[in-house]
């Protein structure tokens, strides 16, 4: 079982934001005051509230979280290493990704990007696909191959240390190909979310849960 956890940042103000932050981590709270912008505040803060909300209420544990990180910055929590999560967040929406087993999740919103993009970050293969739609359905394409892309990357952990152009995903097979090979282990997920779209990475395929937070569910973490 994969459990997506997503929050609308719009749904807090900022007295809301600072009392969250007086309840979340050391380490994510000094990361969240060097942030100019209060939009990158309530997303760091959010992304530590979701990760204890999961731990509260599906795993029934209250303790505080301690991160720690491999070689590139993938955070893991060091209490609780079988419990894997990955943060997205993107325009409105903070989502985060847990299960038993390594995940990668991205959330893009659907807009428009620069199409020198897709000729320096996606294969032959990607863009075969990417530019054999109608003007209509190209947006719609690239965010969902630059979303597969970001979730395979957040898979293996390594991040921005992995070129782009390294490896392909095919999307009309569901795979993913890298070093010349099928990745016959690895399967995705990608669906739309109002007017973004959500992408996963895997280990082998499962049941996805799906919820969106509300302010007061934030909120009575507090209690």
């Amino acid at each position: 079982m994969i459990t997506l956890l997503l929050f609308d940042i719009n749904l807090i103000d900022d007295i809301m934001t600072n009392q969250l932050q007086s309840h979340i981590s050391l380490e994510r709270r000094t990361k969240a005051m060097k942030y100019h912008f209060m939009e990158d505040k309530k997303r760091c803060i959010c992304s530590e509230r979701l990760i204890q909300y999961y731990l509260q209420t599906y795993a029934g544990i209250e303790d505080k979280i301690d991160y720690g990180y491999n070689k590139f910055g993938k955070p893991f929590l060091m209490k609780y290493p079988n419990i894997h999560f990955n943060i997205s967040h993107s325009g409105d929406w903070v989502i985060i990704g847990f299960s038993n087993h390594i995940i990668g999740v991205d959330i893009e919103r659907v807009q428009k990007y620069e199409k020198e993009i897709a000729n320096y970050c996606f294969t032959k293969i990607e863009k075969d696909y990417l530019y054999s739609a109608g003007e209509s359905e190209y947006l719609n394409r690239f965010v969902e191959i630059w979303t597969l892309k970001e979730s395979y990357i957040k898979y293996i952990g390594k991040g921005l240390s992995i070129d782009m152009r390294s490896f392909s995903i095919d999307l009309k097979h569901g795979l993913v190909i890298a070093q010349n090979k099928i990745q016959k282990d690895l399967r995705f997920k990608h669906f739309r979310f109002r007017d973004y779209y959500i992408s996963l990475c895997m280990k082998r395929e499962c049941d996805i849960s799906l919820k969106v937070l509300s302010a007061s569910e934030m909120m009575n973490l507090l209690k």
